[in-house]
């Protein structure tokens, strides 16, 4: 993304609303931004939350501690700085806390949460 924004981009930045989510809630976080069809979200808990960003608990695989993380933006906010999501990461609601999410596959859940 380039440092100056046009009009469209500046319009659909104004538009967009960070997903609700609360303290204790559920999420995916994706390292690096990876949001691709092969990518392998982590489990992680919402500890703070922002205008756009919130703090993570991420539970790794092998690990007994939690990776905290903040500063992370939704994967679809636009207005994310070039290199953030490869630098903090990105996240998602968990579905099974969005009914309208839990009964589709993930595929067809990002259609949905678009919406």
């Amino acid at each position: 993304m380039s440092a100056t924004m046009t009009q469209e981009q500046k319009a659909v930045s104004a538009e967009f609303r960070m997903p609700f989510t609360a303290i204790g809630r559920r999420a995916y976080w994706y390292a690096g931004g990876d949001t691709g069809p092969s990518a392998r979200p982590l489990l992680a808990f919402i500890t703070g939350v922002g205008h756009r960003t919130v703090c993570l608990s991420v539970i790794r695989p092998d690990f007994n501690q939690f990776l905290c993380v903040d500063g992370v933006r939704h994967r679809s906010d636009p207005e994310a700085k070039e290199g953030e999501f490869e630098e903090y990461g990105c996240w998602a609601e968990f579905p099974l806390d969005h009914p309208e999410l839990a009964q589709v596959p993930v595929s067809q859940a990002k259609a949905i949460e678009k919406k």
